[in-house]
């Protein structure tokens, strides 16, 4: 798979930060996570810099949570759910460019999908307050 620019990236644009006025959706965090590999230049991401980027995706994930005052899960708990989304993107993505761009619709479908925030709530009694963060 070739490395992901602006002009080819199957999820928008890639965001070279988050909002920290309002709990980030699934789709903002891909973006994000895909904009932090896309620094490393096309290297072969090692486990340890892919560990490095979750952590740093992680942490600010955690930090805009916080700050609304919602208790998050651990880090641990953020890191392996974000490995999932992650891995079942590039899935979606490595199909997208074996397809050499055709299968629009699963790339579509995918996005619609990915755009509700990224629960990281300790408790689901949260799970119905608004995306804003005061």
């Amino acid at each position: 798979m070739g490395t992901l620019t602006q002009a080819n990236a199957p999820f928008g644009p890639l965001l070279e930060g988050l909002d920290e006025l309002r709990l980030p959706t699934e789709l903002e965090i891909i973006q994000n996570y895909q904009y932090r590999k896309t620094i490393i230049d096309g290297k072969r991401l090692t486990k340890d810099m892919k560990n490095r980027i979750f952590n740093a995706v992680s942490s600010t994930i955690i930090s805009i949570w916080e700050r609304a005052g919602i208790p998050v899960t651990g880090k641990h708990a953020v890191n392996t759910k974000l490995g999932r989304k992650i891995a079942a993107v590039e899935s979606t993505v490595g199909k997208w460019n074996a397809e050499q761009h055709q299968n629009k619709t699963l790339v579509s479908q995918m996005q619609d999908s990915l755009n509700i925030v990224f629960d990281i709530a300790s408790c689901k009694c949260y799970k119905h307050l608004p995306v804003k963060v005061s």
